[in-house]
């Protein structure tokens, strides 16, 4: 039985969000066009730091769940936790 680890849930979660926001600006470049609109919301109040930095926080939130995930899963099963 492998149970995930911290540096599990940081390093798949994160890489996996990564990717989706790559996406996102990929979709951004090729159409012109945000596939969220409020992150242009974003943009105009906070300009281009304030949107990397929403990104960097929406990063930071997204690993926290899947670490939430991960203390969930040793609460229902602590003999196998590691």
């Amino acid at each position: 039985d492998h149970r995930p680890t911290y540096y599990d849930v940081a390093l798949y979660v994160g890489s996996y969000t990564l990717y989706y926001i790559a996406q996102t600006h990929a979709v951004r470049n090729v159409t012109g066009v945000w596939a969220y609109p409020f992150i242009d919301d974003i943009t105009r109040a906070a300009g281009v730091v304030g949107r990397n930095a929403f990104f960097m926080v929406l990063t930071a939130i997204v690993i926290g769940l899947g670490a939430c995930g991960k203390v969930l899963l040793d609460v229902l099963n602590p003999h196998h936790a590691l």
